[in-house]
């Protein structure tokens, strides 16, 4: 058990440096151009103005959702670096990472499931901005979201109190619930795009082409969201 749990940890401090990484690079990169975006000339009409609130509500969430994975990459290279460097023999260091009820590891946990909320909690602003406000499309995934928000706050509680990263009996119900929020609003907004795309496609040639560019790339994000939630 002592290798499998010692090299599990330093499987996630590896593959979690190389995904902040590659993360902080596009935030870089999408901050920039949502700044300039807000930055520019200011909208006369009414669909512009709402254009711009939505940027600016998407930059707001963005910056959320930067400190939270930034806070959770501190946190594991703070437990990676107790675990391997400050814990003398083997054993020490598979208690320290089995052992959950560490303040570092509440954090890391705790702000997991929060960067997953945050992340819903967009997509389910993308979705109802996508369908015109339309409240009934919410229905499910805000009940999903709130399903995992629930289980969530349960599960942290339960690990705060654990010594043992098996104690957890909530923890397959996380990724599930996630991944169907993201599912459905994925599908709903790439039918609404894909619907556009066939009107406009008849009208504006170049329109159309554009939208179906736009929509490879949300499904493409799905594809990678729900490989990471499995």
């Amino acid at each position: 058990m002592s290798p499998s749990l010692i090299s599990a940890n330093l499987i996630l401090f590896t593959a979690a440096g190389l995904f902040y990484g590659m993360y902080l690079v596009l935030f870089c990169i999408s901050t920039y151009l949502l700044v300039r975006h807000l930055g520019g000339p200011t909208a006369s009409n009414k669909r512009r103005k709402r254009g711009s609130i939505f940027t600016f509500m998407v930059f707001l969430l963005a910056i959320l959702l930067f400190v939270v994975i930034t806070v959770h990459w501190i946190a594991t290279v703070y437990r990676a670096f107790i675990g391997f460097v400050c814990t003398p023999t083997t054993s020490e260091a598979e208690l320290y990472f089995n052992n959950l009820a560490t303040p570092a590891a509440v954090i890391q946990y705790a702000l997991l499931l929060l960067s997953s909320v945050i992340g819903d909690s967009m997509i389910i602003y993308r979705l109802w901005v996508i369908w015109t406000r339309n409240k009934l499309v919410l229905v499910v995934p805000i009940l999903t979201l709130t399903a995992f928000t629930v289980v969530s706050s349960v599960t942290t509680s339960v690990v705060s109190h654990s010594r043992s990263v098996f104690d957890d009996p909530l923890l397959k119900y996380t990724p599930i619930l996630t991944l169907v929020t993201n599912v459905y609003c994925t599908s709903f907004i790439g039918w609404k795009i894909w619907t556009i795309t066939r009107i406009t496609k008849l009208s504006l040639p170049s329109g159309g082409t554009k939208l179906r560019h736009f929509l490879v790339i949300i499904v493409e994000s799905a594809a990678l969201y729900a490989l990471w939630a499995t």
